[in-house]
This record gives C-alpha cells, structure tokens and sequence, in this order.
C-alpha cells in the first residue's frame, strides 16, 4: 500500500484464496499472529471488509483482523471451517467476527463515523478488490496529491462518489 495512513480501507473480498490470514497481513499492517514484523504497512484506522471469495467455500477466516463487515459476508460463511482454520494454525484472532451491519452502506457510514479527527474533507478512504489486486485502487480526494506526487500512481478515471445501488450495496469495481 502506498500511503503511510488510511482513515478506511474498504476491502471488497477476503479469502483463503487471497491470503491464508484471508487478507494479505504485508498490505494491512494486521496479522493474525500479532507478531512484529509489518511496520512498512499503513496505520489503518477501520478495515471494512465487504464480501468472502467463492473460492474460499465460506472460509472467511480473517474477518477478525477487520472492524467492520456486512451482512452478506456473514451469510456466507462456516464457522466450522473458520474455527478449524484458525484452532489448527492456534492463532484465533482471524476467526472473532467483526461489527456487522447490513449493507455496504451503512457498513462505510459506520467506519467513518467511528473514525477519529476526520472531516468530509481530509477523510483518507482506498477501497481495493483484495489484497492481492492492487493494481488499481480507489480513493478519496484527500489522497489525490499523493497519488500526483508518487511517480509510481496515477489518476486513471474522473473524480465521483462512491456508487451504491438502491439496497445500499456497493457496486463492483471495475478490475481492469
């Protein structure tokens, strides 16, 4: 990840498919074990994390190292492959649930809601597909001079609000 702070990381999907902690610990700063060792990833405020890959057979392991996710994403999952996951590897922290809420939405609002010394204006939001797709990212126009200042990003599309549709889910992004 190229920004030394987020304020929210929107994760589209987690899985074992992605990561064996669901989510790469290299790119969030937050690994399950807890060890030392991932100091060049950003200080993340909230981790949101949408949906669980179908690769993953509802493993959603994980879902702990985020503070938010949805409705969805919990409908999907087994616990039972959660907890074998998470008791074989004896680090169970990828394996408590995170909030819950019922849509995209509302899981966003609540991050930035519970997000400390933000206003709409300074507000630091990526969203990625997954930690193993980061050719291409999101973000808020707090980030934009950042993005103009690292000859290693660039601005690929216009300025627009995060699109959800009227369920209040977020509509997938675009992977190429």
């Amino acid at each position: 990840m190229l920004f030394p702070q987020i304020d929210v990381l929107i994760i589209d999907e987690i899985g074992k498919n992605i990561s064996g902690e669901g989510m790469d610990p290299n790119v969030t700063g937050r690994p399950g074990s807890r060890l030392p060792g991932f100091s060049n990833a950003p200080v993340i405020q909230k981790i949101v994390v949408l949906d669980v890959t179908s690769e993953s057979h509802g493993n959603g392991v994980g879902i702990g190292l985020a503070d938010i996710t949805t409705r969805r994403f919990v409908e999907k999952i087994n616990l039972g492959a959660i907890y074998t996951n998470a008791i074989t590897a004896a680090i169970l922290e990828p394996a408590k649930l995170s909030l819950i809420l019922n849509t995209d939405q509302e899981a966003i609002a609540v991050a930035l809601k519970t997000c400390n010394r933000i206003t709409p204006e300074t507000v630091r939001i990526v969203r990625i597909v997954n930690t193993l797709e980061l050719h291409r990212l999101w973000v808020s126009p707090a980030l934009l001079a950042e993005v103009d200042g690292n000859e290693n990003l660039s601005v690929a599309g216009a300025e627009a609000p995060m699109p959800f549709d009227v369920s209040g889910r977020l509509l997938p992004a675009d992977r190429n």
